[in-house]
């Protein structure tokens, strides 16, 4: 028999064996080609110039992101090869008894992982083409474009691509598995099914030692990352994270010693079934593979948080961009010192013709009140935002901005004021000021609090809020104050809106009257800038998010189909001694359910802690609705988890089962 054909019908038999494998390498191409391609969708070539630019943008962060990808999946393939080759090792054997050199040996395998290659590259890459489709979809609505027609395009730069990264890989597969032959012995690989892995026992009394330290670590590790809140990257956020691997590995090294003699204190448990057997087996597999283990774990966390956080901070941004355009065009002066004057008339000498762009057009000032947030809300002001300035604005100007948004108006009586906030974590403290009557002395007057609740209502298109609490003051007292800065805000007439953008890009515009510089913002340059940002983050976060739960969920399921053939042995003399096979599949069940619970139970505790800190952090976005978002998104995540957990359970069962009647 020639080695090609002997190679295709080993992938052909192994196909079925290892459906777990196939997959994992069949989504790594088709995700890799699906992220790849996304400068190729039917859709972009109708966008606008600005669109077709961060679309480019991401396509150059995929292509980075890529590289990483690439190196993550060669290892999770490496790592896969391993207990292939590990399986196989007696059929090696046999192959050097009858005469096989090992060079040809090492053919075979080169021409096995060629057709795997290939395989998996075809259906992957076919899969990829036809969710391009659904990508597509994504995209526009992503992008608010309208597009209904069904039109599959083709990425030949995605495809070399693809083909290129999966090529190096196989081909470092290919010198790995020749380079695992050349070491063999021949005595090895007839006895590797005696050979069993030495277990080294731990002591009590240092599991427990372990298991404090691990909680302890882990807890400091908590604690750091909570204090910190994602605001600054700095090294107490690295330190965060490496002491949390540090208490992950601590955790599953102590694991084995209290796992096995917790259910032995329970007599009646322990003896049931075959819990014996499963829970010997699992101590035993936890004990040597607490490396293994708890590097799965920390890829399901990352794959969990990385995953919610993309689309919880998508949803706040999709909010935030919305708060912050509430008109057209936004114009301010921009120069250092503050100039108060008509900013209408200025523009119209600059040579702007308002009326024919703007249906209507508001000015107003923010006023120096003197007061600080600190000095607004006491104790219950945030730390770092203490000295933050609270400017001020006549109730007057704010209901003329209100109509142009076409929002509800306020009323205030004498010695009142109201609070504009945008910033959703500081709202409790200023509801409970409000609300116990705090007052609040400017200009030499004392002001109580109106009845307005807490008003989060935008004053002008800005990439940023300019103020992060303003004070709406009675007219007079308003007036009276020193102008801290001045805006003029417009919405423009029903027409042709991209270009009377760009009659106003030509920023800034200089006053002939007094030389003042006044800049605009454009809510359509704001909105395709943070859409960018958004879209961009999303779908990196998206890919690494789903290829590391790719990679843990392979990694265990490889790890227990390989132990199911090791264990074939157990099956069957289990089988001698009477047990019913149905009795041996309930085992198997157990044995790979809790295999995969312990890992992910660890995981979702990291990731509640990260996910409180990622909600934190989108409240500043004032996005009430987040946990919802990200719920959904480990919901998603817990399902495809369980996908592979019944695709291991299911070929677990199939190897034993085809193994003990062969």
């Amino acid at each position: 028999m020639s080695l090609c054909k002997l190679s295709f019908q080993n992938v052909r038999k192994s196909i079925k064996d290892y459906t777990v494998y196939f997959l994992t390498l069949m989504l790594g191409v088709c995700l890799f080609y699906l992220f790849n391609a996304l400068d190729s969708q039917a859709l972009v070539q109708g966008m606008s110039e600005i669109q077709q630019d961060i679309v480019q943008m991401m396509v150059e962060m995929m292509a980075v992101i890529s590289v990483f990808i690439s190196v993550v999946l060669g290892c999770l393939i490496l790592y896969a090869n391993r207990y292939l080759v590990k399986r196989r090792k007696k059929e090696f054997g046999i192959y050097m008894l009858l005469g096989m050199p090992k060079r040809k040996i090492s053919g075979v395998l080169a021409l096995e992982t060629s057709f795997i290659g290939l395989f998996s590259l075809a259906v992957g890459l076919a899969l990829g083409v036809f969710l391009s489709q659904g990508l597509s979809i994504v995209v526009s609505q992503l992008f608010k474009i309208q597009y209904s027609e069904f039109q599959v395009v083709f990425s030949p730069q995605a495809l070399v691509k693809t083909i290129l990264y999966f090529a190096v890989i196989f081909l470092v597969v290919m010198v790995f598995n020749v380079r695992t032959i050349s070491k063999c012995k021949l005595i090895d690989l007839i006895q590797a099914e005696r050979k069993n892995e030495q277990v080294k026992t731990r002591r009590l009394w240092v599991c427990v030692i372990l298991f404090l330290l691990s909680l302890g670590v882990l807890g400091t590790a908590y604690a750091m990352i909570i204090k910190n809140g994602l605001q600054t990257l700095d090294g107490s956020f690295t330190l965060s994270i490496v002491l949390g691997i540090v208490g992950t590995i601590l955790f599953f090294m102590s694991l084995s010693g209290f796992l096995l003699r917790v259910v032995k204190s329970n007599r009646k448990l322990y003896l049931k079934n075959l819990n014996m057997f499963v829970l010997r087996q699992i101590n035993s597999k936890v004990n040597t593979a607490f490396l293994s283990i708890s590097i799965v774990c920390v890829l399901l966390f990352f794959a969990i948080t990385i995953t919610s956080t993309a689309i919880g901070f998508n949803s706040a941004m999709n909010a935030d961009v919305e708060q912050s355009t509430p008109y057209s065009a936004t114009f301010g002066y921009t120069q250092s010192e503050r100039v108060d004057g008509d900013m209408r008339q200025e523009l119209i000498d600059a040579g702007i013709d308002m009326d024919a762009i703007f249906e209507a057009t508001e000015q107003y000032s923010y006023r120096e009140t003197g007061v600080t947030l600190g000095g607004l809300m006491g104790n219950l002001c945030p730390q770092k935002s203490e000295d933050h300035i609270v400017n001020g604005i006549s109730v007057e100007r704010y209901n003329a901005l209100m109509r142009l948004q076409g929002k509800p108006e306020i009323s205030l009586a004498d010695g009142e004021y109201a609070v504009i906030s945008l910033f959703a974590y500081l709202n409790d403290g200023l509801d409970e000021i409000l609300q116990n009557g705090r007052t609040v002395e400017i200009g030499g007057q004392e002001l109580r609090p109106g009845k307005q609740q807490i008003l989060n209502t935008a004053l002008e298109t800005a990439m940023g809020t300019n103020n992060t609490v303003v004070l709406i003051l009675p007219q007079t007292l308003a007036e009276s104050l020193p102008v801290a800065d001045s805006f003029l805000c417009g919405q423009y007439r029903a027409g042709d809106t991209d270009a009377f953008d760009d009659m106003l890009a030509a920023e800034p515009f200089v006053s002939p009257a007094n030389g003042a510089s006044i800049g605009v913002t454009l809510a359509n340059e704001i909105y395709w800038t943070q859409t960018g940002t958004r879209v961009a983050f999303l779908f990196v976060l998206l890919y690494i998010g789903v290829v590391f739960m790719i990679v843990a969920a392979a990694a265990l399921a490889l790890q227990q189909l390989s132990e199911a053939s090791d264990n074939v042995g157990r099956y069957a003399l289990l089988s001698k001694l009477g047990v019913d096979r149905k009795m041996i599949n309930r085992s198997i069940f157990s044995q790979v359910a809790i295999y995969f619970l312990i890992p992910m139970a660890l995981a979702i505790v990291h990731s509640c802690v990260g996910i409180y800190v990622v909600l934190q952090m989108l409240n500043a976005f004032g996005e009430p609705n987040s946990f919802l978002h990200i719920l959904t998104a480990g919901g998603i995540i817990l399902a495809i988890y369980l996908v592979y957990f019944f695709a291991t359970y299911a070929g677990c069962k199939s190897t034993v089962r085809q193994q003990r009647t062969a």
